[in-house]
């Protein structure tokens, strides 16, 4: 089985003219690659839900180069996606749970509120809740 890519990427139309495709990034900075994956490549992609096999992918491969030497593509696109963190798979794992690797948000998030800005509300104020 292919592992399954994850789910928590960032998936964009690459801005850079002379690399056409999908770009891909970590929003919560596990890893600090930004692949582009070519157009005939980005249909591919789909096998990477955790049921597609290495067959099936070979088989896509083939059929869009037209040859049946896809050995070398298919194991730089397994290699590019796993070593950039891409993947669920070992490699993420060892990223994720690494001493080194600080609580993650999304670059686009915002830190959570500190309960020192959170209004509270007097004691003294009637009840929001009403028993029925």
């Amino acid at each position: 089985m292919l592992p399954r890519l994850r789910t928590s990427l960032d998936f964009l139309p690459s801005p850079i003219p002379d690399k056409p495709g999908l770009l891909i990034r970590d929003p919560f900075r596990f890893s600090d690659s930004t692949l582009v994956v070519p157009p005939p490549l980005v249909q591919c992609l789909t096998l990477f839900d955790g049921s597609g096999s290495t067959l099936d992918l070979r088989e896509y491969l083939v059929r869009i180069t037209g040859d049946v030497e896809v050995t070398g593509l298919q194991q730089h696109l397994l290699d590019a996606l796993s070593s950039a963190g891409f993947l669920e798979d070992e490699n993420f794992v060892r990223l994720k749970d690494s001493p080194s690797a600080p609580s993650r948000m999304p670059r686009y998030a915002r830190p959570p509120t500190p309960a020192a800005v959170i209004p509270t509300i007097p004691a003294s104020s009637p009840k929001l809740c009403v028993s029925i």
